[in-house]
């Protein structure tokens, strides 16, 4: 089904009495392509917005677009979010995200305000800047699926591990790992990857990295991995504001990292003005959703160890990387610990977890003083049992890769409902993430319908992702959405 047609252009400066007439329609799925600017009146206030808006509430004006608008003092200025109460008012000026931001009305809008914002999931969301006229009559006029695309993070928890929550609750249990949960699932673990290894659970990815980081640091230790990785770009500087290492950055090919780029850090060791390199971390599967292959980690592992550096593989999501690698537990072992791998953070959270990951040191005797180090960057669970437990079921009967290599076929999935539309520009994925080019209205549009990140704002590329509950017919629905946003655009 199309969208209506677009009945009037320009900046809607109506009374909210008259909106419903001026959009067509008024719920709040229908309304959500429709980029909300200020809300204002004298002594009401919305109550509600979810996706858009949904206005429950009588108010005088409200004020959607992005084009310079001016208006006098109101007795209140509501921010966009969900039930909310007035705010003071304030003098004339513009008004954006909910708060003042004063110029006289023949200025143009601060450019920090250029953009058209939407509540999802009770969050503003700033996406690129579109007229009222574009964002209408690019709306996506189709069911929404029912699962999103934005990460497998946001995925549920999955029934068994559930079910093995609730029996980890019953009754008590020692502290800090001193439970039969956790002795079952380390055990798991050296059973997993056929040696005995040293498994430590901790709360969080982040947290994981950063144990395993510190555990291999040394005296003006450094961390060689490249641009992209997740502990340089989206872990708030964790690795150097707690382990207090350095993190050598280099460019990554597709997210992953060549061994050439280690022999070029190499030449500051033993130079006592430079940090010393001594630990290589890579991520498998990459933040671009490729996947290296066991020969690719073995001459990383290789190189670094030839300079004496140990390697560190930030396995957020290993079980989509061993399912693209034949789904088993011998591809696990083969890009860990046949390749050379010294310690893992091994994921679960964003397969069908509720919380947890486990740092899996592959040589036992790389976690010497780990269990202390755990403590003190705060990722030693009290109530230990809740992690183990969790792990104890995905590891049990193959679940951890049942469940990744069906968000993997998803992703397949989505790809060969695409892949003929040459403007997206879209790779077959190697795991469960795609990652397509979107003009700004197409991705307006489309993310106000079913949210996605945007993940490389310069090329216009964003990320699009499948879950363990993702179902073919959340595939089939938000394929036909991108259709329809990519054949008006």
């Amino acid at each position: 089904m199309q969208a209506k047609p677009c009945q009037r252009s320009g900046i809607l400066d109506e009374p909210v009495e008259d909106l419903a007439q001026v959009l067509g329609r008024r719920t709040s799925t229908e309304c959500s392509e429709i980029p909300v600017g200020v809300a204002h009146g004298a002594g009401k206030h919305v109550h509600r917005i979810v996706q858009g808006i949904d206005l429950t509430a009588s108010q005088n004006q409200l004020l959607l677009g992005d084009a310079n608008i001016s208006f006098p003092a109101a007795r209140h200025v509501v921010p966009l979010t969900t039930h909310l109460a007035a705010v003071p008012p304030g003098p004339t000026g513009w008004f954006g995200l909910g708060q003042r931001m004063p110029a006289p009305a023949t200025e143009p809008l601060p450019a920090r305000s250029r953009c058209n914002w939407f509540c999802h999931d009770k969050t503003l969301v700033m996406r690129p800047r579109l007229s009222v006229h574009q964002t209408r009559c690019m709306a996506i006029d189709l069911p929404a699926p029912a699962t999103g695309f934005s990460s497998d993070n946001s995925a549920g928890t999955h029934p068994l591990v559930l079910e093995a929550l609730a029996r980890a609750n019953a009754g008590h249990a020692l502290a800090y790992g001193n439970d039969p949960f956790t002795a079952a699932a380390r055990l798991a673990f050296d059973e997993l990857f056929g040696r005995h290894v040293e498994t430590l659970f901790v709360w969080n990815g982040t947290g994981g990295n950063v144990l395993a980081l510190a555990t291999l640091q040394r005296p003006g230790g450094a961390v060689v991995c490249t641009d992209s990785a997740h502990l340089h770009v989206d872990e708030t500087g964790a690795p150097e504001r707690v382990v207090g290492t350095k993190l050598l950055t280099v460019p990554h090919a597709n997210g992953k990292l060549l061994p050439h780029h280690i022999a070029s850090h190499a030449a500051a060791l033993g130079v006592i003005h430079h940090a010393q390199p001594c630990t290589v971390s890579i991520t498998q599967a990459t933040e671009y959703g490729t996947v290296y292959s066991p020969a690719e980690i073995a001459t990383i592992c290789d190189e670094a160890h030839r300079h004496g550096m140990k390697v560190h593989l930030d396995g957020a999501r290993i079980a989509n990387a061993a399912c693209a690698l034949g789904g088993s537990v011998e591809a696990l072992r083969s890009f860990t610990v046949e390749a050379g791998v010294d310690v893992v953070t091994f994921g679960g959270t964003k397969n069908g977890m509720m919380y947890g990951e486990a740092v899996v040191f592959l040589d036992p005797a790389l976690a010497a003083g780990a269990q202390y180090l755990r403590k003190q960057v705060t990722q030693l669970p009290s109530k230990m049992r809740y992690v183990a437990a969790q792990f104890s079921v995905c590891l049990q009967d193959g679940l951890w890769l049942r469940t990744a290599a069906h968000s993997n076929a998803m992703a397949a999935r989505l790809y060969e409902a695409l892949a003929d539309i040459q403007s997206l520009a879209i790779d077959a994925p190697e795991a469960n993430s795609l990652y397509p080019t979107l003009a700004p209205a197409e991705a307006a549009a489309l993310q106000a319908w079913a949210y996605f990140y945007p993940w490389d704002a310069a090329s216009n590329r964003y990320r699009w992702m499948t879950a363990w509950d993702t179902t073919p017919e959340d595939v089939d629905r938000f394929a036909a959405g991108v259709r329809s946003a990519a054949g008006r655009a």
